[in-house]
């Protein structure tokens, strides 16, 4: 969810903080460029590559037992990564997903029975 930001609010990603820690890093389709269903996503595994060895094993067997990849959303991927930002006018005001949850917002404010945390 790293470009459905709101307001002010500044994506920071976790991998740069974890230096020489292995960090497995996921995105996908689904809710940023909003391919619901299209099972499609991906991995980046980074650290100091002497602590990496039978983890990265392990998720390359994983990643090879597979055997029903969504090829035609492989091919998407590039589309929708390299291609226009379509994401950040539904977050700024007047944008459906800022709508809604300024929405949402104003009436967990306006409940005796929620809150928002």
């Amino acid at each position: 969810y790293d470009q459905i930001l709101y307001d002010d609010a500044v994506f920071q990603p976790v991998a740069p903080l974890a230096g020489d820690h292995p960090c497995l890093t996921f995105s996908g389709l689904s809710k940023v460029h909003r391919a619901c269903g299209w099972r499609v996503g991906w991995a980046h595994l980074s650290g100091d590559d002497a602590r990496l060895g039978d983890f990265r094993a392990a998720l390359d067997l994983l990643g090879a037992l597979r055997l029903c990849a969504n090829v035609p959303g492989q091919y998407a991927i590039e589309a929708a990564v390299n291609g226009p930002d379509t994401i950040s006018e539904l977050c700024t005001p007047g944008g459906r997903l800022y709508e809604t949850r300024r929405a949402v917002i104003e009436a967990c404010a306006a409940s005796e029975h929620l809150s928002l945390v």
